[in-house]
């Protein structure tokens, strides 16, 4: 997959939870994000669980946290 130099920021506005390492496995999204997720099924094949999982791995390297 193409890199890019972008990056993700995520304003944090309080002291963050610590964090759960008892996994569930379940992440509500949003419509747009469940569309944009269905369509990158309908196009690769691959399923959404695998899509879903990559892109929040491979995202999670591309984000600053900007405390305020």
């Amino acid at each position: 997959m193409a890199t890019t130099e972008r990056k993700i920021t995520l304003v944090v506005r309080t002291k963050p939870r610590r964090a759960r390492y008892d996994l569930i496995g379940t992440v509500k999204i949003t419509p747009d994000a469940e569309i944009a997720l269905r369509d990158l099924n309908a196009r690769t094949g691959l399923s959404m669980r695998q899509i879903a999982s990559s892109l929040i791995e491979q995202a999670a390297a591309c984000v600053d946290i900007v405390e305020m």
